[in-house]
């Protein structure tokens, strides 16, 4: 064998030893890739489900109940804090006496049910409050989301 045969011989296995070097790494670089990849698909498939989600609540109604005092009156107020429309609002209270009904006598038959309670409205009942009154009171909301399906929701409303 000639010099230049085995300069050539050595220059071949130094570019094998390279390229096998080069192979390995890009398998390297090709495995970080696609993990990067699945977690980016499920970052994507969570970032989907959390739309979905949001979707779905922003058609269903949020109603919340509070007393508001003022000076001359006191007020039960039903208010929409959702992103829709609430139909058939009805309120019901557990009371453990007929004595304790905060709603003035007359007031909820001429409000209650409310055909169509709008987002960020809200409704309000003279309320009949008084030294003897209890607390608290606790009962049951209940409408229709403008997808159909009815809500029954169970509220606690303390006074100052």
């Amino acid at each position: 064998m000639t010099f230049f045969e085995v300069l050539t011989l050595v220059l071949a296995c130094i570019a094998v030893l390279v390229s096998l070097y080069t192979l390995s790494e890009q398998r390297k670089l090709q495995r970080e890739s696609n993990e990067l990849q699945r977690a980016t698909a499920e970052l994507a498939k969570r970032q989907m489900q959390q739309i979905d989600a949001q979707e779905a609540a922003s058609m269903k109604a949020r109603l919340a109940v509070d007393i508001c005092q003022d000076p001359n009156s006191n007020r039960i107020r039903i208010s929409n804090v959702g992103d829709c429309d609430a139909f058939d609002v009805d309120i019901s209270f557990e009371l453990k006496s007929p004595l304790h009904d905060p709603v003035v006598p007359g007031e909820y038959q001429s409000k209650f049910p409310v055909k169509r309670l709008p987002r960020y409205t809200w409704v309000t009942m003279l309320a009949n409050l008084h030294l003897n009154s209890p607390p608290s009171f606790d009962g049951m909301l209940t409408w229709t989301n403008p997808d159909g399906t009815v809500m029954r929701e169970s509220f606690c409303v303390f006074v100052d």
